[in-house]
């Protein structure tokens, strides 16, 4: 794990572009089309993060089966001289996720049985969810290291919320709305790898990805919809039923509502 010290002490009149490469490695991955050698770099120099300064940029390069130039080439287009100067910029990044996450590595299952009941007597209050269904999404988030939310653009917006808190916990994630690429990851996805879809309906993926996720030896898929007749409810795992909403305009502001919910209870 890296370890910030004081003298990496930082304000945010202090911080540069630089400081935020982790923000511009996950857009990198957030954006893509394909998963294309970049892609791969990015990803990998998230997954490293916490462990960076033990990485040598040859060893990283074997892991990934990629190739050194290459490598270089990626740091050179971020603007770095050579791979030490990204490591500093990883680490002030860290920093700056640490700050814009203030319970840290902290997470739902640690907090006290007090709080979290008190949360979701809140929630359910408030927006009459089925307080289980809220466990559930917790529960599979804190399992899971790494987690790929999928779904149009303006739901991947506002999970970007979630994508910095889970950074700021050490898990890698990854916000896409990119359809060929949301199509890639459901038919390469790992085993220990978990997929939250946020849909209405299926117009935010093609009727073959289908087959892919509903393939019983993936990982866990969860469904997080306010369409209780979602049409491919039977392909998920598990599902979160997020109120009713014959106007996906609305179904859509819920989903918002319970994407904000979730990240002020991890």
């Amino acid at each position: 794990m890296v370890e910030l010290n004081q003298d990496m002490e930082m304000t945010l009149e202090n911080i540069t572009k630089k400081d935020l490469v982790l923000f511009d490695l996950a857009n990198i991955v957030n954006t893509a089309d394909h998963e294309t050698n970049d892609v791969i770099i990015a990803k990998a120099f998230l997954e490293l993060r916490d462990d960076i300064d033990n990485w040598t940029q040859d060893q990283i390069a074997r892991k990934y089966y990629l190739s050194q130039a290459g490598i270089s080439r990626f740091i050179t287009k971020l603007g770095f001289k050579n791979f030490g100067q990204l490591k500093n910029s990883i680490r002030r990044s860290q920093q700056v996720i640490a700050r814009m996450s203030p319970i840290g590595r902290q997470s739902y299952e640690t907090a006290s049985a007090e709080i979290r009941q008190k949360q979701l007597e809140v929630a359910e209050a408030i927006i009459n969810l089925d307080s289980n269904e809220i466990k559930e999404a917790l529960r599979l988030i804190s399992e899971h290291q790494t987690i790929y939310f999928i779904g149009s653009e303006l739901s991947m917006a506002v999970c970007r919320l979630l994508q910095v808190k889970l950074m700021g916990m050490g898990k890698n994630v990854y916000t896409l709305y990119k359809q060929d690429y949301q199509l890639e990851i459901l038919k390469s996805i790992r085993q220990d790898d978990l997929i939250i879809v946020l849909s209405m309906g299926q117009r935010w993926y093609k009727i073959y990805a289908q087959k892919s996720i509903g393939q019983k030896e993936e990982p866990v898929k969860m469904l997080w919809t306010a369409n209780p007749d979602h049409e491919d409810r039977q392909l998920f795992d598990v599902v979160a039923d997020i109120g009713k909403a014959d106007d996906p305009n609305i179904g859509y502001h819920y989903l918002m509502q319970y994407v904000l919910l979730i990240h002020q209870m991890l």
